[in-house]
């Protein structure tokens, strides 16, 4: 009786713990993983814990927390997928143990629909990071130039049209009207000479100005007006206009010359220097206009010598036969014929009254063979009908008539052919050798004696 009142005990107790199990119609979900130390996987009945094994089938146990993205998407796919389980149901030998609802997709819990729109949101973000990886990878290298660092960097600045005439041209003026003043100076200095460019300042400044245009509305702006530009089509042949011509020089030469006529010795010194150091400033074309340049810097070399020689006798006055001399020497010098008859007019009357009746005498004649004005005929041929009666001179000069020579423009004094000089390599005016080195006095921009390589107004000139 005992024995059976404890039978009976637990027999109530079974019952009433069945009572509290859940349904069996509903098991549990099942969680497929992958036994990673064996390559078979074993299936376990929820309900009566045994288990089966097959040769590559997939492990069920009970479920496990999930928290990798991986095992979402390896349950997932065991889960829900139904055309490709874990496990082939069919060659299960417990079908009866697994619950359909894992192969029906219209079975679905709560929580696996849950997992499952969370899953779809993962590929779809998944995809949007391979699209833009592809789109990086398309759009590489698109875009600004960069440097190493990401940064942008700009173009390289280009050249302007004056860069361009230095490079294309070596003669002076072209340099001059680019801005490039240095560059300038250096060929000035290698071709005729130049030391000293105080003298030049205001020739530069003016060739500067003429060399580019701009419109008043347009201030910023700048035309660059070019001398070939026909067939300036491409910058390597640009060549800026240059609005020094040899006919302005020309027609400044007879404005300086009538400053000569009327007296003003200084200021046509100085117009004549001017012309004179513009000569390597100018652009020509034709071997008659190279030649034509260097005869106007000779004549302007005359007159400036004999123009400050003519000066410097004014300073000498008291010294009679020093002052004969140089009036002497300035009839030898390559003037026009106005102002040849002028000095031999003054050097025929000097030499008068000096006495010196046999060189007063010869500058008398070579006056009447100029063809002189009446009055001025007629007073040379009194002072030669008196110097003919006796030919003599009583104060001799350092002076004769008969012998070329040139004339020093430091000391004025004649430099007899064969007797050593230098010259001014832009001029051409002689020195005596003991003034090599210094500032010539005609142009106060040479150096006397220096080595150069000549005029160059010429493109032809450097072919």
């Amino acid at each position: 009786m005992y024995i059976s009142g404890i039978l009976n005990q637990l027999k109530s107790q079974r019952e009433f713990n069945n009572a509290l199990q859940p349904n069996d119609s509903m098991p549990k979900p099942l969680t497929c993983v992958q036994d990673v130390d064996h390559e078979e996987t074993m299936s376990i009945d929820q309900d009566n814990g045994s288990q089966t094994s097959s040769g590559s089938a997939g492990l069920f146990t009970d479920p496990i927390e999930i928290s990798s993205l991986d095992m979402v998407r390896n349950w997932l796919e065991q889960s829900v997928n139904v055309e490709q389980p874990c496990q082939s149901y069919e060659d299960s030998s417990d079908k009866a143990n697994v619950s359909p609802m894992f192969f029906n997709p219209d079975m679905k819990t709560e929580s696996t629909a849950g997992t499952a729109q969370n899953t779809t949101d993962i590929c779809q973000a998944d995809t949007c990071m391979d699209i833009d990886f592809q789109l990086s990878q398309e759009f590489e290298g698109v875009g600004a130039t960069g440097g190493a660092g990401g940064y942008f960097v700009a173009p390289t600045k280009g050249q302007s049209v004056p860069q361009y005439w230095t490079q294309n041209s070596k003669l002076a003026v072209d340099h001059v009207l680019s801005g490039s003043f240095v560059s300038a100076m250096r060929l000035l200095h290698d071709q005729v000479g130049i030391v000293s460019f105080e003298e030049y300042k205001q020739i530069f400044l003016q060739i500067y100005s003429r060399s580019r245009t701009a419109l008043p509305s347009l201030p910023a702006l700048y035309a660059y007006p070019l001398r070939n530009w026909r067939d300036a089509h491409s910058p390597k042949i640009l060549f800026p206009a240059v609005g020094l011509k040899l006919e302005s020089l020309v027609a400044r030469l007879q404005v300086a010359s009538g400053l000569t006529t009327n007296g003003k010795f200084q200021e046509a010194v100085d117009n004549f220097r001017s012309i004179l150091l513009s000569v390597p400033l100018l652009v020509v074309e034709s071997r008659q206009d190279i030649l034509e340049s260097q005869q106007l810097i000779k004549i302007c070399k005359e007159y400036i010598v004999g123009l400050q020689m003519s000066m410097a006798k004014k300073d000498i006055a008291k010294d009679e036969k020093r002052s004969c001399e140089l009036a002497a020497y300035f009839t030898h010098l390559q003037l026009q014929p106005v102002h040849k008859i002028m000095t031999l007019k003054s050097a025929s009357i000097q030499a008068f009254k000096m006495k010196n009746y046999k060189v007063a005498a010869s500058f008398s004649k070579r006056l009447l063979e100029l063809g002189p004005t009446p009055d001025v005929a007629q007073q040379t041929r009194k002072i030669l009908s008196v110097c003919e009666k006796n030919p003599v001179d009583e104060q001799p000069l350092n002076y004769d008539e008969y012998n070329p020579f040139d004339i020093c423009a430091a000391s004025y004094v004649p430099i007899y052919r064969g007797n050593p000089l230098v010259k001014c390599p832009l001029s051409g005016a002689a020195y005596l050798p003991e003034f090599k080195g210094q500032l010539c006095r005609v142009t106060k921009a040479t150096e006397i004696g220096k080595e150069s390589l000549g005029l160059r107004i010429s493109m032809s000139q450097f072919r």
